[in-house]
């Protein structure tokens, strides 16, 4: 009996092994059609239902998790070459060429496109080769040897040589040109070595020498026969030809001869990578408020510079870039140390009213996003910076202390118009205090804030506002000031000699600061072209001037370009002077194509 079930059992067993082979015979593949699916829901319950959906859910979730991954990993945003760039600028025109163009903005900015230099420089600020291919200085440093590159031609066809360097260096130094760049190479000759090679001698050494071999070259062979009697009168001022990223195009007057537009093409033969966009326009304006019409207006692409007061003038600021950028410009208060019978000859007096300003507080309310505060005379953003000063954090306390030490306490008293009131005095003597401003609105607003300050300590102060003018021709002359909100224009490469050495009291240091220990650092910094020296030597220095304090410095303003947001590519962060907002023009872009980076290297 138990034989029998058992021969069955193997009977049934082999049936349904048969039945399975021949189904599995018939069908190719053991994976269900999507027709079989449809059943799916009549062999599971509710529960393994449920878990499948989820299953595929979380599959689904997954791979577009993946596959945006992949996508953002791998997707290449590449600028595409065409389009046009309109830029509005305040003035017009006049004279396009390299020996003059510092006289007007709108030269320099248009020369900055269409000629090469022998030096550039880079989205920092620093100088990086052009023309130049390789250069060296003489061990006594006086001695500059350059070679340039062979690649390079003017837009007419032709190629740029050391003659046509050596022919424009000869008529910036020829007075009768009456360049302003001439004074840049007072005792300084060049000769020619080889057909790639010039040689810049200078009767001593001077470190930041190559900041002047920025200036833009002239082709010989369009220039040499021109006078320096006619020069000003060649049309090749307005139409030039240069070996730059830009080309001359086309120009467009009004009815009364005015220039109102500029075009550049870009030069497809230049020597660098050639520039994104095709056409590059400057519409000129006399008035800002002009140019910020156009831009609202979508006229303009940009605006060269948006001074402060017409931030919010500018409708749709979302649609912008403000782009910040570093200028080397200290703005400060700068005593009078000419004249020892002022209350400012007390370094303890000054020192004190450099303590009671709170100068962080009031440039973020008078510049906000206008300006960095700054703490000395060389600025956090070069080589040379110390960290390591007197910052003259605000502490009105120790401001009070210092004062008390100098021999100044509070007394009611009556000042020279016979109004009594609570000062520090000196025995009869009010704690007076004048500060002398070039008359704008926004150097009113930071003198308020600063006698609120001081006399906020006992300080008697008043404001006196003259023109620009005055403060230039005169009062940093004569010393006829008491305090001075002023600024200083000075280089990215640091050179602070003009500024602060004892023998330029009758020039450019205007405070008449003298130490002798600092005149040494400064004379023996700009001849020495080791940067570590020259960083040392610069670091020793500002911690003497800022101990002594001639000067409170207080910002570094900042030059606010603005631009349409489809502008893309924008990678300026430091200028030397405004036309270098220009700088990384080959880099910018307003059309762009994108794909997927397939390489292993993502």
């Amino acid at each position: 009996m138990i034989s029998l079930r058992k021969k069955l059992k193997a009977s049934e067993y082999n049936s349904n092994s048969l039945d399975k082979k021949l189904v599995f015979g018939l069908v190719k593949t053991r994976i269900p059609s999507l027709k079989q699916l449809k059943y799916i829901n009549k062999y599971l319950n509710k529960t393994e239902m449920a878990i499948l959906y989820s299953a595929l859910v979380i599959l689904i979730i997954g791979l577009a998790v993946l596959f945006a991954k992949f996508y953002s990993q791998n997707l290449e945003t590449l600028p595409q070459d065409g389009g046009k760039y309109i830029e509005g600028v305040i003035g017009a025109p006049k004279y396009i060429n390299p020996l003059y163009s510092s006289l007007n903005s709108v030269d320099a900015d248009l020369a900055q496109l269409i000629y090469s230099s022998l030096f550039t420089r880079d989205n920092n600020g620093y100088l990086m080769p052009d023309l130049v291919t390789d250069y060296k200085i003489s061990a006594d440093q006086k001695a500059y040897t350059l070679t340039i590159r062979d690649d390079a031609q003017w837009h007419n066809g032709n190629p740029v040589t050391i003659d046509d360097v050596i022919f424009t260096f000869n008529n910036i130094k020829n007075g009768q040109y009456q360049s302003p760049l001439r004074y840049n190479f007072n005792g300084v000759e060049a000769g020619k070595i080889d057909d790639r090679t010039i040689q810049f001698t200078l009767k001593e050494p001077y470190a930041p020498f190559m900041e002047f071999l920025t200036f833009g070259i002239l082709p010989l062979g369009l220039w040499q026969d021109v006078t320096p009697q006619s020069m000003g009168l060649a049309e090749l001022n307005l139409k030039p030809i240069g070996s730059g990223p830009y080309q001359f195009k086309s120009l467009t007057k009004d009815k009364n001869g005015n220039i109102k537009a500029y075009t550049l093409e870009a030069n497809l033969d230049y020597y660098n990578p050639v520039p994104h966009i095709a056409k590059v326009v400057f519409k000129f304006f006399v008035a800002p408020e002009e140019m910020i019409a156009a831009l609202n207006n979508n006229k303009i692409d940009a605006a060269s510079y948006l001074a402060p007061e017409y931030y919010n003038e500018v409708i749709a600021p979302n649609s912008f870039n403000f782009h910040q950028l570093s200028l080397p410009q200290i703005s400060g208060l700068f005593f009078n140390l000419n004249n020892d019978s002022l209350v400012v000859s007390s370094p303890n007096v000054r020192q004190a009213l450099a303590y009671a300003i709170d100068k962080r507080t009031m440039v973020e309310e008078v510049l906000p996003h206008q300006a960095q505060v700054i703490d000395g005379p060389i600025l956090p953003n070069s080589f040379a910076f110390n960290d390591q000063i007197n910052t003259y954090n605000y502490n009105p306390e120790k401001a009070k202390a210092l004062l008390a030490e100098a021999g100044w306490e509070l007394k009611t008293i009556k000042d020279q118009a016979g109004v009594e009131g609570t000062w520090l005095a000196k025995k009869e003597q009010i704690l007076q205090i004048e500060i002398t401003i070039p008359d704008n609105p926004q150097n009113l607003a930071l003198a308020e804030k600063i006698k609120g300050y001081w006399e906020t300590i006992g300080v008697k102060t008043t404001i006196k506002a003259v023109s620009g003018r005055d403060v230039q021709n005169s009062l940093a002359k004569t010393n006829s000031f008491t305090v001075l909100l002023y600024s200083l224009f000075g280089s990215i490469d640091p050179d602070p000699y003009t500024f602060w050495h004892s023998s330029q009291r009758s020039a450019l240091n205007i405070a008449g600061y003298g130490n002798k220990k600092v005149d040494k650092l400064l004379e023996d910094a700009r001849v020495n072209n080791n940067i570590e020296t020259r960083t040392a030597k610069y670091k020793e220095f500002q911690i003497l001037l800022t101990a002594d304090a001639p000067a409170i410095f207080l910002y570094n303003p900042s030059y606010v370009y603005i631009q349409n947001k489809r502008i893309k590519g924008y990678a300026v962060q430091t200028i030397n002077q405004p036309q270098d907002r220009l700088n990384n023009i080959t880099g910018w872009y307003t059309k762009e194509n994108k794909k997927i980076n397939f390489s292993s290297d993502k």
